[in-house]
């Protein structure tokens, strides 16, 4: 049986292989890209854009396949009829031609639907790819300030969410209006050979069913983006407990996780339940209105018939279509309701991620920075949330200088440096990046002209080879100097699969220490004018620290350097030396200087060089 079985599943692939998996094929309808900037005036607006550029032939098939079926649909009772008609009178030619008519219209309804399915196909599933690639683009694109007050979990979940809804909206936009629409005109122009009064009555049924049906799941919508939400914050918060599963462990809160995981849930529930009451309410409401216009209507056409005004073939083709218009008219509700929950479920989708403003388009011109140049801050005040962090900060770097931020915690240090990145916009004064005020660059050309490190070191689940050569061309030779300059040489010989080695998920097969050096490597691997290192060696031992640092300052005389650290004691090369503290400048100098002059320098100095000690 297993081998009949197995034989049958063969043939069967081998036939599907030959005759439609062409469909598949690389290359065949594939869809467009959307524009990053493309608007978000209203949801309707969205999708058109969508369609535009990801699924305009398809759509447009998926459509006309929709009309084409629902009027083979509606013309065999029509065309039934007329049969009954023709064989009441002994029309026999006419009889024998509305068989065929009726053979004709049963044979090509189902092959309209299934050019329907193969449009519907090519439009959903592009459409879903566009928007996923739309919507994701648009997040590597967007500010770092906003995307750093949203969760991964939510705005992942948000594209999938947008993604999936956006092509089930179209679809059934074209199964239910259309349909609808089709139904309404063509049943209104058979009735009207009955009796006028009829075809208006139908025409008012279906148009005020149309009109009720998008009314009342509309005003569901806010219902919708709701639970949207609350499920949206489930994925966020499940994301949060499997990245910090480790730390639960050792605190042994699981249970206290799981009655605030639980509460999320409910809220989940709850609002899914709303929801669905809603959607059962309007369907209530719907059926109550269908019952009430096809009664009157089959009513009305019996009293037409007792008084000899119809035929009785006329009665047969008023109550076929007054059922199938009724079955058109259930199908639509429930469309209606699949409808607008996709569609409140892909606005709330839209509007969370739309929140997030662009900050820079990467197609955009980067015209190089004038080389050399220096970099001034004159008179900058910045404060968060009404509290003061950086007050009248005022100083020069000179073209190719070498200059480090140092100060007790809370001093202001990464602020000034998320001011310099263009992170962060002063409240106050004004900064020069070589003779160009900063608020008048475009982003894309401050991110072209600086490299930078950071104490998160971020990573790619992707080989070595990549994230070190991220966005770049590097030969060997350039990767194996870089990484002898981060003091990362050894770890990558250790590794059995060398530069292939994977990283794991954000470098999770890499000790933080490695991942500093790695991400310094490639820091030094990008030709920029300006060089920023916020904490990049807070996790690297001190020896190796001392010679990273060396390097920079000696091998590197054409690019600005700007460090953040709190290991004074590795600083002594650097020639020009921040002293911050409550977020004033208290002192500018070298080593030396700052040593002999400044109280608090020498204090955070005996503490770094305690921990130099201990490593020794």
């Amino acid at each position: 049986m297993k081998k009949i079985d197995s034989y049958c599943s063969q043939m069967l692939h081998r036939v599907w292989r030959s005759s439609m998996m062409w469909l598949a094929k690389p290359g065949f309808a594939m869809p467009g890209q959307i524009p990053v900037a493309a608007p978000n005036r209203s949801l309707y607006a969205y999708l058109q854009t969508a369609i535009r550029h990801a699924a305009p032939w398809s759509t447009a098939l998926m459509v006309c396949a929709t009309i084409a079926a629902t009027l083979c649909h509606i013309s065999l009772s029509w065309a039934l009829g007329q049969l009954t008609d023709a064989a009441m009178h002994g029309y026999k030619q006419t009889v024998i031609h509305m068989t065929l008519l009726l053979l004709a219209l049963w044979l090509a309804s189902p092959l309209f639907q299934i050019l329907q399915s193969i449009a519907r196909l090519f439009s959903t599933q592009n459409l879903r790819i566009a928007i996923t690639d739309h919507l994701s683009a648009r997040l590597m694109q967007g500010q770092a300030s906003a995307l750093h007050h949203n969760s991964v979990g939510n705005l992942v979940e948000r594209i999938e969410l947008a993604a999936g809804n956006a092509p089930a909206v179209v679809s059934s936009m074209a199964d239910t209006i259309v349909k609808l629409l089709s139904v309404t005109i063509l049943m209104s122009l058979i009735l009207v050979s009955v009796s006028p009064l009829l075809a208006l009555g139908a025409a008012v049924w279906m148009v005020s069913a149309l009109l009720l049906s998008s009314y009342l799941a509309w005003s569901g919508m806010s219902i919708v983006e709701d639970a949207s939400d609350a499920h949206a914050s489930v994925i966020s918060e499940l994301n949060e407990l499997v990245c910090n599963i480790s730390l639960i462990k050792s605190f042994l809160a699981q249970k206290a996780e799981r009655k605030r995981f639980g509460a999320f849930l409910q809220s989940d529930l709850l609002a899914c339940r709303r929801v669905r009451s809603y959607w059962v309410f309007v369907l209530l409401l719907e059926t109550a209105w269908k019952w009430l216009f096809g009664i009157a209507l089959m009513l009305y056409g019996l009293s037409l018939y007792s008084s000899a005004e119809i035929s009785l073939p006329q009665l047969v083709t008023l109550c076929s279509l007054v059922i199938s218009l009724s079955w058109h008219f259930e199908s639509m509700a429930f469309h209606f309701v699949d409808l607008f929950d996709a569609a409140g479920v892909l606005r709330a989708s839209l509007r969370e991620v739309y929140a997030i403003p662009l900050s820079f388009d990467p197609e955009a011109d980067t015209p190089p920075l004038p080389t050399p140049g220096s970099i001034e801050l004159r008179n900058v005040n910045f404060s968060h949330e009404g509290k003061p962090v950086l007050q009248n900060v005022s100083l020069i770097i000179p073209p190719g200088g070498k200059c480090a931020l140092i100060g007790p915690s809370g001093a202001g240090k990464s602020t000034l440096l998320d001011l310099l990145r263009g992170e962060l916009k002063p409240d106050s004064g004004e900064i020069l990046i070589h003779g160009l005020p900063l608020s008048a660059l475009p982003p894309a050309t401050l991110a072209h002209n600086r490299s930078e490190s950071l104490q998160s070191a971020l990573m790619f689940n992707r080989s070595l080879r990549e994230n070190l050569a991220y966005g770049q061309l590097k030969s060997d030779t350039e990767i194996e100097q870089a990484l002898q300059y981060a003091q990362a040489t050894q770890l990558v010989e250790a590794l059995p699969k060398r530069l292939e080695s994977q990283t794991g998920e954000r470098g999770g097969r890499l000790s933080t220490g490695e991942k500093q050096r790695i991400s310094i490597a490639r820091a030094l691997l990008k030709p920029a004018p300006l060089l920023l290192l916020d904490e990049a060696t807070a996790s690297v031992d001190v020896i190796s620290e001392r010679k990273i640092l060396e390097h920079i300052c000696t091998h590197m005389p054409k690019t600005t350097v700007i460090t953040v650290s709190h290991r004074v004691a590795s600083l002594s090369n650097f020639e020009h030396i921040i002293l911050l503290e409550q977020g004033r400048l208290i002192a500018l100098g070298c080593h030396s200087q700052l040593q002999a002059e400044q109280a608090l320098y020498r204090q955070l100095l005996l503490e770094s060089e305690d921990q130099y000690s201990l490593a020794a």
